[in-house]
């Protein structure tokens, strides 16, 4: 226990099933990594604890799963599916907000517009010229997946002449291993950044917006991530496709953390509200070339206009960070959605989901069965 204080990591209490997970995430994002799956006595359960806190100097994860190490530590697992194994990932990321290579990612005037205006171009050389192709790559694969019950989640709208088309994908990162190198990389090196502290992935999403599209009506993100009971998040937008005003990029009205979370009456930021800042011209288009990325937190007010091209997508990757001390919900947001607002393939004949649309379907073109459309 001399090497305890060496450790550099943060512990979470997971089920075994998440240390695999965790452990094949990291695998194929070509990291190091050590896992022990063990059945042992406390008194073994030490002895890895000091490899684990040798190996979390040298900056190796390391994954070690036992009841008895939970005890060991004096840490109080939380409930598992099976009871009689609990589990400790010991990660060796630092608790500092820079990369361990000391790389900064924004200066301290871009710092400073962050804090002012909620929201930050990235740098067009953010990605590399490999990662601006890949992305526009896995958008066109994951277009195509067919839908899948119980795994990636695809929402549709109703085009103008009736025909539904893709308006979504969400929960790709477990089915995808390429992008997830990305997205646990550098961009929540990015947001940790931004954030001053540590970040970790809340949720992912593209939005398609096909030729003929809705757009997103003006709203806060704040509202759609009360479940958990956090208060302050900040996505990476990532364009696949240029954005323009043509084929309905976002839009943003500029401000400070002050303004608050937003009353949102029927979903959307009041008219009135709207109206004022559509008549001081406070709305800031964001258009972007393929690649661009883009940061904003989930306070700025935003919105999207209708895909008015004929032949131009607009697809873009969204992907939302909490604070890592406000704990790691993506699991539980992913379960919790699915079941109060499911994919269309996976709702139940007759079910009303006008209740969690409320929360999960914010803002969007995705129609919802409520109580007189199961009715009907």
């Amino acid at each position: 226990l001399v090497a305890w204080p060496l450790v550099r990591g943060n512990f979470f209490t997971q089920n075994s099933a998440a240390c695999k997970r965790q452990s094949q995430i990291n695998k194929e994002s070509a990291c190091q990594i050590v896992t022990r799956s063990i059945l042992c006595s406390s008194t073994e359960a030490c002895v890895f604890v000091m490899t684990a806190c040798l190996l979390s100097t040298a900056r190796l994860p390391v994954v070690v799963c036992r009841q008895g190490l939970v005890r060991c530590l004096g840490l109080r697992p939380t409930p598992v599916s099976s009871p009689c194994i609990a589990s400790v990932f010991v990660t060796a990321r630092h608790l500092s907000s820079e990369p361990a290579d000391g790389t900064k990612f924004f200066s301290e005037a871009e710092h400073k517009q962050f804090r002012r205006d909620g929201y930050i171009r990235g740098n067009y050389n953010f990605l590399s010229a490999e990662e601006r192709e890949n992305i526009v790559q896995w958008a066109a694969e994951m277009r195509d997946w067919p839908e899948k019950k119980g795994s990636w989640m695809k929402y549709f709208e109703t085009a103008p002449d009736g025909t539904n088309i893709l308006c979504r994908i969400e929960n790709f990162l477990p089915y995808h291993a390429l992008s997830r190198g990305l997205v646990r990389g550098k961009i929540t090196q990015a947001i940790s950044e931004l954030m001053g502290e540590e970040s970790i992935l809340y949720k992912e999403k593209i939005n398609f917006k096909l030729p003929g599209a809705k757009g997103f009506p003006p709203h806060q993100d704040a509202p759609a991530y009360i479940t958990f009971g956090m208060d302050y998040h900040v996505t990476c937008m990532i364009a696949a496709d240029a954005a323009t005003m043509d084929n309905g990029c976002l839009e943003v009205v500029p401000h400070g953390p002050e303004l608050g979370m937003l009353p949102h009456p029927g979903g959307c930021l009041p008219q009135e509200m709207v109206d004022e800042w559509d008549r001081n011209n406070k709305w800031v288009p964001i258009t972007c070339e393929s690649g661009e990325v883009v940061f904003f937190n989930s306070l700025v007010p935003h919105r999207s206009r209708d895909n008015m091209s004929s032949t131009a997508s607009r697809s873009i990757y969204y992907l939302t960070y909490n604070r890592l001390r406000d704990g790691d919900h993506r699991d539980n947001y992913y379960a919790d959605k699915r079941k109060r607002f499911p994919p269309a393939n996976e709702q139940e004949e007759g079910k009303d989901y006008s209740d969690g649309a409320a929360i999960y379907n914010l803002a969007t073109p995705i129609p919802v069965k409520s109580k007189a459309s199961a009715s009907s």
